[in-house]
């Protein structure tokens, strides 16, 4: 994936977050593209480049909460581990990068938690489990189906 390319999917997925998604997607619940750029650009691309995005969409993401700076950031750069982990053992397929997501988006709902938990806010873990991380992760992991085939590194002769 060249730099121009890079920097246009950063470009397009900052403006379908914060303008698209809030304007189309009215419901409490809405998917996190960072977050799964974030895992299929590690689990495609490997941690170095992970890392890199992880750190981007962090603070592009907390920025643009104005609430509580940190949880964003955190979660997807404790994601990376683990699927550095996966990605330096399984190919690259579309039920790999759906289960992934899926995961990633379950973990890095629950470093929200421990992160708003430590800052003192409270917080229904169990209704917010099964009420919006639950429900987003699976959001997440469907649209990690849609955009595998874009993310997904070409072969020689694609």
């Amino acid at each position: 994936m060249t730099t121009t390319r890079w920097w246009v999917s950063a470009l397009l997925i900052f403006f379908l977050q914060t303008v698209v998604l809030p304007f189309w997607w009215q419901a409490e619940v809405r998917p996190d593209l960072w977050l799964v750029a974030v895992a299929l650009i590690t689990l495609f691309y490997g941690p170095r480049h992970g890392i890199w995005v992880a750190a981007l969409a962090g603070v592009i993401a907390d920025v643009l909460a104005a609430n509580f700076f940190g949880p964003h950031l955190a979660g997807y750069l404790l994601l990376v581990l683990p699927l550095w982990l996966a990605w330096s053992r399984f190919q690259i397929r579309w039920e790999m990068s759906f289960l992934a997501v899926l995961v990633a988006s379950l973990f890095a709902a629950l470093v929200y938690y421990c992160i708003w938990w430590l800052g003192g806010i409270p917080i229904n873990i169990t209704r917010s489990f099964l009420g919006v991380a639950l429900p987003q992760a699976l959001l997440n992991a469907l649209l990690a189906l849609a955009l595998h085939p874009l993310l997904r590194p070409r072969r020689q002769g694609d």
